[in-house]
């Protein structure tokens, strides 16, 4: 699915108060489609935290069946990391992004790079921090309150899903049971 196709339905489903939501996941796709469907259900969600506009999404494989996606608030911005302030690498950095009702959703995609228009949303988001390795690095905030919006997908069936609302990672308890297979 294309995330140009998604937009109009997702803005569909903040005006309707996210009534139809389900009807607009996909049921097949790739990580990217299952990633939507989180997006989807997190925003017409009430877990999601109304103070937070920015979220980092990571993906997860478990197990043969299924695909997990986790979704949580960003506190931290994201490090540009230079040893010599001259010669800067972006390897940190997110590779996609989703904005919908003034929430930015970002994610990595290891098959892709970093494109110059995330970098330049992120800057005038005021997202971004530079670690000078051996001399300079940003504080890091870590808030073990924080909960995630954790999702486990049937790879085979994207609509099949259950969500943990949870303190702990992904991959650091055990996920719930979901039978992927009639």
């Amino acid at each position: 699915m294309k995330l140009n196709y998604v937009l109009p339905f997702l803005l569909l489903c903040s005006f309707l108060s996210c009534s139809p939501w389900k009807k607009i996941q996909v049921e097949k796709g790739n990580k990217d489609d299952a990633i939507m469907n989180a997006i989807i259900d997190f925003s017409c969600s009430n877990i999601s935290n109304k103070d937070d506009s920015v979220f980092s999404i990571s993906i997860m494989n478990i197990g043969e069946d299924i695909l997990g996606v986790s979704i949580i608030a960003a506190l931290n911005k994201i490090p540009i990391i230079t040893e010599n302030e001259i010669d800067y690498s972006y390897r940190a950095f997110p590779t996609k992004y989703f904005e919908q009702d003034g929430k930015l959703f970002y994610w990595t995609d290891s098959t892709e790079k970093t494109p110059i228009y995330l970098i330049n949303k992120l800057t005038r988001l005021n997202r971004i921090d530079t670690v000078i390795l051996r001399n300079s690095y940003p504080k890091w905030i870590v808030d073990d309150s924080q909960k995630a919006l954790d999702y486990y997908f049937c790879k085979g069936n994207l609509k099949k899903y259950k969500k943990v609302y949870t303190r702990i990672a992904m991959g650091w308890y055990d996920p719930p049971r979901l039978y992927c297979h009639h």
